[in-house]
């Protein structure tokens, strides 16, 4: 049984050491040290962050190719699939195909750990056409890092599906965070946090969504994901996404992080609540109403 135990992540630490000290990123800021590990188990692959407050375990499975072979579990409590139904969609045979398509043939090519991180490589098939995918995953402070490419420009966008097996499940919206009308969210449920983010720094995705509010309510979607739209040529690009499924029992390290620019209205502004004002129809009536309830 292969194990790979990293150096504790610092506080306040944001970006993994592979990362360019120049790039942006949206990794969560940790407000106390965590120690990291990998270790195989049978045909998985255990991706452990260790701190005071809690131990996670991330489980990767390669089965079925879909984001449905990852699964999480806190102090050892029961597993929890944080994106059941996701996945890659592809466009094969004239029609783009979902994550969990039947028609498509997602053939298991190889799985194994190289330095601090493990690649799974894919090829999804339906009739002559193919693409190769490869996932590679991490572990980095509380946070599971997958990051995808290829895709001979066939995938179509990353769908990260819903959440399956969380007891109690609550979701949290983002006030200040959105993606066009709608707003991904965090669940909360037995003690701890969840979250779930395409980084957009990273991506090469034309778009990215979240859920509607009914929609994210009724299947406990967090977040939507991303989407490649074709190029003038009638092209797409090749995949690059980088996912972050974060855990923690404090709200704030399963943020993304925002780059904050310093503005000599800084000191002011930390005084003034948030007010959310949603979309409103270009009438006099809506105006007044907005009023009315603020």
């Amino acid at each position: 049984m292969a194990d790979l135990t990293g150096a504790a992540t610092a506080l306040g630490e944001q970006q993994p050491a592979s990362a360019s000290q120049s790039q942006p990123s949206i990794f969560p800021t940790l407000q106390e040290e965590v120690e990291t590990s990998i270790r195989k188990e049978g045909i998985s692959f255990v991706f452990e962050s260790r701190s005071v407050s809690a131990v996670v375990q991330f489980i990767y499975t390669p089965i079925d190719g879909t984001f449905a072979d990852i699964e999480l579990e806190v102090n050892n409590g029961d597993p929890i699939t944080p994106a059941e139904d996701g996945g890659i969609a592809v466009v094969m045979g004239g029609s783009v195909r979902p994550p969990d398509s039947e028609e498509v043939e997602r053939h298991f090519i190889s799985c194994e750990q190289v330095g601090d991180c493990v690649e799974a490589r894919w090829q999804w098939k339906l009739g002559e056409e193919q693409a190769n995918f490869l996932y590679r995953l991490r572990i980095h402070g509380k946070s599971l890092v997958v990051e995808i490419e290829g895709g001979q420009g066939k995938g179509t966008g990353l769908a990260l599906g819903r959440v399956t097996g969380a007891l109690h499940p609550r979701l949290i919206t983002i006030p200040y965070f959105n993606f066009g009308d709608n707003y991904p969210r965090i669940l909360c449920t037995a003690g701890y946090f969840l979250s779930s983010f395409v980084d957009w720094h990273y991506s090469r995705a034309s778009t990215l969504y979240a859920p509607s509010e009914a929609e994210s309510q009724r299947l406990v979607q967090l977040n939507g994901g991303c989407s490649y739209a074709s190029q003038g040529d009638g092209k797409r690009s090749d995949f690059q996404e980088r996912w972050l499924i974060t855990v923690s029992t404090q709200y704030e390290e399963v943020l993304p992080a925002f780059p904050t620019a310093e503005t000599e209205q800084s000191e002011t502004l930390v005084d003034w609540i948030w007010y959310n004002i949603p979309y409103i129809d270009a009438s006099q009536e809506s105006y007044v109403e907005l009023y009315e309830n603020m």
